[in-house]
C-alpha cells in the first residue's frame, strides 16, 4: 500500500517466518536508534519456502543471531546453492537452494542493472528444461543406477523470486516486470502446479523517498512505455538462470526419509553431450 521498503527483504522456511520478522524488526530497530530516528511502526518484509524433505522444519532452528549475522555479512559476492534459506530446498526433485543472476540495459544512453535473487523449491523431475532440453527425462533414466536417488513426481513446493533494478520505472511499470519472473520459471519447464507457490518480490532503487524533510511535492521519473521490453526480456533471461545456479551451485545432499537428492551438476555432462 504504501510502496516502500522499510527493512531487507530475508529468506527463511515456512515454521521461521515468524521469528525473522521479529529480527527484522529489531534490526530496523537498531539501525534507527544508530540514525536518531524515532520508530513507530515497522512492516518487515519475509519470503518462505517449505524446506521439511531434508529439514527438520518443526525445530525452528533460526534465532536473531543468524539474521543479524546474515546482515552483517552481507555483500556483492555471496555463496549460492545450499546455504542459508536454500539450504533444505528441493527443485525438481534434485537438491535446490539460493541462485542469483543479473542482466545489464542500456536506455536512454544509459547503463541499468536488473539482478534476481531466487529460493528454489518447486518443479516436477520430467519437466526440467534446460536449453531446450528436455533434461528431466534423462536425469529419471539415471534413476536406477543411483542408489537411492530422490525425484519429484509433482509440479509443487514454492519459489521465492526477488527482483530489484535501478532502473527508473513507475509502482505500474515495475509489477508489469516482476510478473515476467513467471516466463523464467515457465522456461525451466514448470507450470506452476497445485500447491506450488510462486511468489514474486520486486523493487527499484530509483527515486528514493526523502522522508519529511522533501518537498510538498516531488516528482517521479520513469521510461518511456515502448521501451519496456528490455526490462521484460532481463527478468525472463535472470530469473531462468538464476533457478540453474541455484541447483548447479548446491551439493549432493540426503534427506530426511534416507533419500539422495543429487546436484544437477552432476547430471550436466550426460545432458549436455546430447
Amino acid at each position: 500500500e504504501l510502496g516502500t521498503l522499510e527493512t531487507p527483504i530475508a529468506l527463511t522456511n515456512t515454521l521461521n517466518v515468524g521469528l525473522v520478522a521479529d529480527a527484522l524488526v529489531e534490526y530496523t530497530i537498531r539501525q534507527c536508534e544508530k540514525d536518531q530516528v524515532e520508530v513507530t511502526s515497522v512492516s518487515p518484509v519475509v519470503g518462505e519456502c517449505n524446506d521439511c524433505r531434508i529439514n527438520r522444519i518443526q525445530h525452528r532452528a533460526v534465532s536473531m543471531e543468524d539474521v543479524m549475522e546474515a546482515f552483517s555479512g552481507a555483500g556483492e559476492d555471496f555463496e549460492e546453492g545450499d546455504v542459508g534459506a536454500g539450504t533444505g530446498t528441493v527443485c525438481y526433485g534434485l537438491k535446490g537452494g539460493i541462485g542469483s543472476a543479473s542482466r545489464v540495459m542500456r536506455i536512454g544512453g544509459v547503463n541499468y542493472t536488473l539482478g534476481v535473487l531466487v529460493q528454489s523449491n518447486f518443479g516436477a523431475t520430467e519437466d526440467l528444461v534446460i536449453d531446450g532440453i528436455r533434461a528431466g527425462q534423462r536425469i529419471l533414466e539415471e534413476k536406477e543406477r543411483r542408489r537411492k536417488m530422490a525425484t519429484a513426481e509433482q509440479d509443487q513446493g514454492s519459489i521465492m523470486t526477488i527482483i530489484a533494478t535501478d532502473l527508473p520505472v513507475s509502482d505500474r511499470q515495475l509489477k508489469r516486470i516482476i510478473r515476467r519472473a513467471g516466463v523464467g520459471i515457465a522456461r525451466t519447464g514448470a507450470y506452476t502446479g497445485h500447491g506450488s507457490g510462486e511468489v514474486m518480490i520486486g523493487f527499484t532503487t530509483a527515486g528514493r523517498l526523502q522522508g519529511k524533510d522533501s518537498p510538498e511535492i516531488m516528482t517521479s521519473t520513469c521510461i518511456r512505455e515502448d521501451l519496456i521490453n528490455v526490462a521484460f526480456k532481463a527478468a525472463a533471461e535472470a530469473v531462468n538462470e538464476a533457478i540453474l545456479n541455484s541447483m548447479t551451485a548446491a551439493g549432493r545432499t540426503g534427506g530426511l526419509a534416507g533419500e539422495v537428492y543429487y546436484s544437477l551438476s552432476e547430471f550436466l555432462p550426460q545432458i549436455l553431450k546430447h
